[in-house]
């Protein structure tokens, strides 16, 4: 799944910032793995909203929401830097 995950994020051409990277480094490994299932499941469930946001737009001939509403680079981009740091 985290690799799936980074190369989502690849593709969507989320870069991680060194900063946010270095904030993590102060997490033990079952932290910094309890972070990356939330962030999993968050990503999860939002993308689930998207994808129904989505499909009822074009049903009722709208414009359909952008991922960017839905925050979905954010939370890769949290889980690249979580995944960045090795125990």
């Amino acid at each position: 799944m985290r690799k799936e995950v980074l190369d989502q994020a690849e593709a969507l051409g989320t870069n991680v910032s060194p900063s946010l990277t270095s904030v993590w480094s102060g997490f033990g490994p079952e932290d910094r793995a309890l972070l990356e299932e939330a962030l999993s499941a968050l990503l999860a469930e939002r993308s689930r909203a998207f994808r129904i946001a989505h499909d009822v737009a074009i049903a009722q001939r709208r414009t359909p929401p952008s991922v960017e509403e839905f925050e979905l680079s954010d939370i890769l981009r949290l889980q690249r830097a979580i995944a960045g740091q090795g125990p």
